[in-house]
């Protein structure tokens, strides 16, 4: 008898293991896979391959060969919540950039830019961040095991890492922005006010940027001219409780 129970609890566990092992695949791989593919396919479908770059800006008439305009006008006609697109070359950070508003702010925090339900979520403005002149543009994804959304950043602790993926690529209505990344720190919202949209004389946009640059986790090199505005991406991080990887960067001239 002993024996017999014994040989269903085996059976049980395994059938357990089996199954948790199959959730961690698909959310894993399959969901990765399948988060990719349907970014790939709404970039293919909206790819601006007639328009001349100049109606982009000058930053667009050299992009690296893993950088490629999409035609922002027609994306948001069909989902009108997409704000931008953000591309880190060599990277798995390639996607829409999505806003809600102030009534659900999270909204695109578990859902795709069908709004769909994704685990995934998608990248997200800060509610309040005005696209795309706003002093700080404040960007959120999860920090998923997969890579997937802002799953890469962690990579961003290495120094070397950061040295040769230094330039963020963000194409918005008003055409394509090139950012340099100058702090990678980890904080609280208690300890960097990576929040802040609004600045004052009492508290300048450079202020945010020296106190990032204070807390930067190894330095980074400053640009000789920086323009006034900052592209803030906020991921999580598991040291303490609250706690955000954050990395700042500078607009280039």
């Amino acid at each position: 008898m002993r024996n017999k129970v014994l040989k269903i609890l085996q059976v049980v566990l395994a059938l357990i293991f089996c199954i948790s092992a199959g959730i961690l695949c698909k959310q894993l791989l399959l969901d990765r896979l399948q988060n990719q593919s349907e970014t790939r396919e709404l970039k293919h479908t909206f790819l601006d391959e007639e328009q001349d770059t100049e109606d982009q800006g000058e930053k667009a008439e050299e992009l690296p060969e893993d950088v490629a305009l999409v035609d922002l006008d027609a994306l948001k006609k069909d989902y009108p919540d997409i704000q931008a697109w953000i591309t880190i070359p060599d990277t798995m950070i390639d996607y829409p950039v999505m806003q809600s508003t102030e009534k659900d702010p999270q909204y695109y925090l578990r859902r795709n830019y069908k709004k769909e339900w994704d685990i995934n979520g998608s990248l997200f403005f800060q509610w309040n961040c005005k696209v795309p002149e706003g002093e700080n543009l404040i960007i959120y994804g999860h920090n998923m095991n997969s890579g997937v959304q802002f799953g890469n950043l962690d990579l961003y602790l290495d120094a070397d890492y950061e040295r040769s993926h230094s330039r963020i690529f963000l194409q918005t209505l008003e055409g394509m922005e090139v950012f340099r990344i100058m702090a990678v720190l980890k904080a609280d919202v208690d300890m960097f006010p990576f929040q802040q949209v609004n600045f004052s004389e009492d508290h300048t946009l450079d202020d945010y940027i020296q106190k990032a640059r204070q807390m930067s986790l190894y330095e980074i090199e400053e640009l000789t001219e920086e323009e006034p505005q900052v592209l803030t991406l906020i991921t999580c991080a598991y040291d303490w409780r609250e706690a955000r990887l954050i990395i700042v960067a500078v607009r280039e001239p």
